[in-house]
């Protein structure tokens, strides 16, 4: 469920580029969230319960992906999601780019940040350096950033696409199946 819209809304943790986009909607535009805890973009729980790590992927491109198996904490990280897909802001139809990030001023050991969060890391975490150092990791384009609001409307007005729910398989009941027909009397 998503922590912050006001009726009921179920994250499909099966698509995780939606959740990214939902979640980070909340969280750049949304006055509720609480930026400084700097929310998980897949469950929007404080960042210091979901600690996600990050490792070089195998494919052909050989760029990062979430090391699930370093990664602990958040019920939200069910399924591998394309890493680099997710961090760019393509369209309004793909409009988050918010990906986990190794923050430059923190050991490599150290958890990862969200993108939509580094600004509030480093001005909490390492204030003695100055924030227009990594503008250029955590700074979104103008697109981005009104795709976004515009996402968080749609949200707000309870007219965000909503994936179809499937429908459980039909009950046979054993006194109406065909087994009955084939047994010997």
């Amino acid at each position: 469920m998503c922590p912050y819209c006001s009726s009921p809304f179920v994250l499909d943790v099966q698509h995780p580029q939606t959740v990214l986009a939902h979640l980070g909607a909340h969280i750049l535009h949304d006055p509720k969230v609480n930026r400084n805890a700097q929310p998980c973009g897949l469950c929007g729980g404080p960042s210091r319960l979901c600690r996600f790590f990050l490792k070089k992927s195998h494919s052909a491109g050989g760029g990062m992906t979430v090391n699930m198996e370093a990664s602990k904490g958040c019920s939200n990280l069910v399924k591998k999601f394309n890493y680099s897909t997710a961090a760019k802001s393509s369209s309004q139809n793909s409009p988050c780019s918010n990906v986990q990030l190794r923050c430059p001023e923190c050991d490599s050991s150290e958890p990862t940040v969200w993108r939509y969060n580094l600004r509030y890391h480093l001005q909490n975490d390492h204030p003695q350096i100055p924030i227009t150092r990594h503008a250029h990791l955590w700074g979104l384009s103008d697109n981005e950033n009104t795709w976004m609001l515009a996402l968080l409307t749609k949200i707000k007005e309870g007219k965000e696409k909503r994936t179809k729910k499937v429908k459980p398989a039909l009950a046979i009941s054993t006194a109406h199946s065909s087994k009955l027909a084939l047994r010997s009397v």
